[in-house]
């Protein structure tokens, strides 16, 4: 876990992005490059990497296939780098993800080959991430991870899948018990996922009648915020499911096991005077 202090504009976005997976001949390098123009494209837009920067998967790995895994590993976390080179000023930090993590015996790879010659924190799996206007006053607190596990549902009704589904990413990160933390970041599941804070309507009586009235949300800055007026966010990746037109003709995992196509994107967090105001996903 890294405790990861920032200092950014009262007014700001930061881009959620992960799984990556470079050196995977699915990989959609040009929606990773929407995402580094995203960042070129305002003042005060930055990013958070969460991890999965490489496919990271070893010759000797049961899951390796020559047509479909491209480069040396050392190459991919080098082409990683090329590729964030031009917005490293703008990248609040990096994760390691489940794939990085693989191959951790021989060394940490997102620490020494990718976040180091970028000059970028190297958040480990998990960090806290603590955001301060330049004066030094706490805005909010944000808890993210690479994550572990699945989000799934095979209800027929696709408004129940997206509400069970939505439901699992909060309970997987509610878990976690970061309490003080409005914002909650996961990535892991190539599913682009936002559950925004639920104010439920209470009952309560004034001695003379009874009153309907919605729970208030508090500050961002307590040491307690309740599990349902929390931000939950679930960051989708950038790995196809089918390679065609000029890219890898091997079949993924994803297609050979018949799963859905998985979304391709980012999740943008809008900050106006200290408060998070919205989350939005950009689909590439």
């Amino acid at each position: 876990m890294k405790l990861l202090k920032v200092e950014l504009p009262d007014n700001h976005e930061i881009g959620f992005a992960g799984c990556f997976h470079f050196g995977n001949g699915h990989q959609h390098i040009e929606g990773i490059q929407q995402y580094v123009d995203w960042l070129k494209g305002g003042k005060n837009r930055y990013g958070f990497l969460l991890g999965d920067i490489a496919e990271a998967i070893h010759k000797s790995d049961k899951r390796h296939e020559d047509a479909l895994h491209k480069n040396t590993i050392l190459d991919q976390y080098a082409d990683a780098v090329d590729m964030f080179k031009p917005v490293k000023r703008k990248l609040l930090g990096s994760l390691a993800g489940n794939h990085d993590w693989k191959i951790n015996s021989y060394g940490d790879f997102v620490d020494y080959n990718f976040s180091r010659p970028l000059g970028i924190p190297y958040c480990t799996y998990s960090s806290r991430i603590l955001v301060y206007t330049p004066e030094k006053k706490l805005q909010y607190k944000i808890f993210a991870t690479h994550g572990n596990g699945s989000v799934n549902s095979t209800h027929a009704d696709p408004i129940m899948r997206e509400a069970a589904e939505k439901s699992q990413v909060k309970r997987k990160l509610a878990r976690e018990r970061n309490t003080d933390c409005i914002l909650n970041v996961i990535a892991h599941f190539h599913k682009s996922i936002i559950v925004a804070p639920y104010n439920e309507l209470h009952m309560i009586d004034n001695q003379v009648e009874i009153k309907q009235k919605y729970h208030v949300s508090p500050s961002q800055t307590a040491s307690f915020i309740p599990v349902d007026q929390r931000y939950y966010l679930a960051v989708p990746g950038f790995v196809r499911k089918y390679g065609v037109g000029g890219q890898s003709n091997s079949s993924s995992y994803v297609e050979r096991a018949g799963m859905s196509p998985v979304e391709l994107g980012f999740i943008t967090v809008s900050v106006k005077n200290t408060l998070i105001i919205k989350a939005e996903k950009i689909f590439v």
